[in-house]
């Protein structure tokens, strides 16, 4: 087996899979979870079925921009851009997936979801990008890339409260920019 045979990830299950047939199955797994929940309300920790089928979708969701970026890239965008707010949601909660292989493409979507209509979906995004993100060492964004994502939330939400937290996160992006940046060069002096 050849070294880059070895280290490239397995092919994601959702290659195949258009984007409106995401979406379809995306639908389905909610309304059978729903039922499921329905079914076995009182049930602690019994998870059916379906439950697990979704699981597995959220986690081929977010694994996929590792495997195929520019089917990734179609993939968020439907997500971003359906109707329904579970479909918003879901692109909210893993944007920073997207953004780690092309913060170009991402960063645009993570604006449009910081905006969005359904506070549900703005909290997400939100939370992706104040814990997810910030907490997640592949990801580095360029801190003026970020600051029309938090600009974008707060004109939403007006929570002048929010800004210190805002600006606390904006500071620790930041600092963790500065660090790479700082790291990269010297690594580079040291070659």
């Amino acid at each position: 087996m050849h070294e880059a045979e070895s280290t490239r990830p397995e092919k994601s299950r959702l290659e195949n899979l258009e984007p409106s047939q995401i979406l379809t199955e995306l639908a389905r797994l909610a309304m059978a979870v729903k039922e499921e929940q329905a079914d076995n309300s009182g049930i602690i920790g019994n998870e059916g079925a379906n439950g697990q089928q979704q699981e597995r979708m959220f986690a081929d969701i977010r694994d996929l921009p590792q495997h195929n970026v520019e089917h990734a890239r179609v993939v968020y965008d439907a997500l971003a851009s359906s109707e329904s707010p579970d479909d918003r949601s879901t692109a909210a909660t893993f944007i920073h997936q997207l953004a780690k292989v092309d913060p170009d493409h991402a960063l645009p979507i993570w604006e449009r979801l910081m905006g969005d209509d359904d506070k549900r979906v703005r909290q997400g995004a939100y939370e992706t990008l104040t814990e997810d993100a910030v907490g997640d060492e592949e990801l580095i964004l360029d801190f003026r890339a970020v600051i029309p994502l938090f600009q974008e939330y707060l004109s939403r939400e007006g929570l002048e409260e929010r800004e210190k937290t805002a600006e606390q996160h904006m500071a620790e992006l930041t600092t963790r920019a500065y660090l790479k940046a700082d790291a990269e060069r010297q690594a580079n002096e040291r070659r």
